[in-house]
């Protein structure tokens, strides 16, 4: 009888034998590569689960073109979320011509600026949604108010371009320099020969490389203001140097996240 229990208490110590599964587990080394496969395997379950969280419009369809391997987060920055693909389809060793997606993307990003607050640079209705955006309150009810006053918020339009639907608030700043300082930072830039000149976005576009003095404000035609000196239109007061092509190219570079 002292036999049997001794079996049976040796028994209950017994440690089964790892499943070859544990064992892979245990084994496999979790790199990036894999720690980022895990990641969009989760944002995959999540966004199965969350559908109402998709952001109609050109820059989810633009992100829609590489799923489900590729789960785009709309809660995220758009910026953020188009370096993370980069990275993903660096990783995945795919097909991934860089080039072509940045300028999809640039193509997207102005296609839901225009869907969101139009083209037409006198329609009140589209300065009266980027009124809206920015929260300037009350909402002028004349054209040219609402220009000033949008004008005069300084904003990435990166950033303004991504709160499309009222979802994510925008950051403004106190001048163009500090925007200009922000802008460069986040890499928050989108040439201007992307965008079609004589619209509202082009009307827009900041002097990102070189902005005018803190203090200066700009007229409801787009003219920046400095105080004790003479009206400058948009185009004035850049420096003008002869250089390389490559310089040239860098100089066309703007904010919004656009600007220059």
């Amino acid at each position: 009888m002292s036999d049997l229990n001794t079996a049976a208490e040796s028994a209950e110590h017994i440690v089964p034998p790892a499943t070859a599964a544990e064992t892979t587990a245990r084994q496999e080394p979790i790199n990036d590569k894999t720690a980022e496969k895990r990641r969009n395997k989760r944002r995959l379950k999540r966004a199965k689960k969350k559908t109402a969280a998709r952001r109609e419009g050109p820059l989810q369809t633009f992100f829609d073109r590489f799923s489900p391997a590729f789960i785009y987060d709309p809660t995220q920055p758009v910026n953020t979320e188009y370096e993370r693909l980069e990275q993903f389809m660096r990783e995945a060793d795919q097909n991934w011509n860089k080039h072509d997606a940045k300028n999809r993307f640039q193509k997207a990003l102005v296609a839901q600026f225009n869907k969101t607050y139009g083209k037409d640079v006198n329609s009140l209705t589209g300065w009266q949604t980027l009124c809206a955006t920015l929260r300037i309150e009350p909402i002028p009810d004349e054209l040219e108010m609402a220009k000033e006053a949008v004008l005069n918020k300084h904003v990435n339009l990166v950033d303004l371009t991504d709160a499309y639907d009222g979802v994510k608030r925008v950051e403004t700043f106190d001048s163009e320099k500090e925007l200009s300082e922000y802008t460069l930072r986040n890499n928050l830039i989108f040439s201007r020969h992307r965008v079609p000149t004589g619209t509202l976005l082009y009307f827009l576009l900041r002097r990102i490389l070189h902005p005018p003095p803190i203090g200066s404000r700009r007229n409801a035609q787009g003219n920046i203001i400095i105080p004790g000196a003479p009206e400058m239109s948009n185009d004035q007061g850049k420096k003008k140097k002869k250089r390389g092509r490559g310089a040239k190219k860098r100089g066309n570079a703007s904010s919004g996240a656009t600007e220059v």
